[in-house]
């Protein structure tokens, strides 16, 4: 017996659930070659592995939500780093005061960018459970295309 969530609100078809089309649609493989060539620039064996993952328009559509990038740390180490090179050419005319100054200024500047990055990774983990979630509850018709959560 089937159960009435199962079923599309619009067709009445039996539906799936999208993590399980997405799973069937996607196909992952591997292979490996090898060859010989006897011409004389390139004479020799070659080995050699390949692979790769494909997946359908319908499973591409059905993929689970991805998690959103972070930034953060990387910014903060770029403007560490600026900070030093703006220190650098600030101690090569003597003048120390304009070293320190850049020094401070950017270790000031990139602890508040990582504070801040360290913030926004835990909010961002947050609504990535969150989707991830409704998307366990997204079911799909395959005769209609309809989507509903259950």
């Amino acid at each position: 017996m089937i159960n009435d969530s199962c079923k599309c609100s619009v067709c009445g078809s039996t539906g799936r659930r999208m993590a399980m089309v997405y799973a069937a649609g996607t196909r992952t493989g591997g292979g490996g070659f090898a060859s010989i060539s006897m011409r004389h620039p390139f004479s020799g064996l070659r080995v050699g592995t390949g692979g790769g993952t494909s997946r359908s328009h319908l499973t591409a559509a059905c993929a689970p939500p991805s998690a959103s990038a972070r930034g953060g740390f990387q910014w903060a180490m770029l403007t560490m780093i600026a900070a030093v090179i703006a220190a650098t050419a600030a101690g090569v005319g003597e003048s120390y005061l304009w070293c320190a100054v850049f020094i401070l200024a950017g270790g000031v500047l990139s602890a508040a960018l990582f504070v801040r990055a360290c913030g926004s990774s835990r909010k961002q983990d947050a609504e990535h459970a969150q989707r991830m979630a409704e998307y366990g509850r997204k079911w799909l018709c395959s005769r209609c295309g309809n989507v509903w959560i259950v």
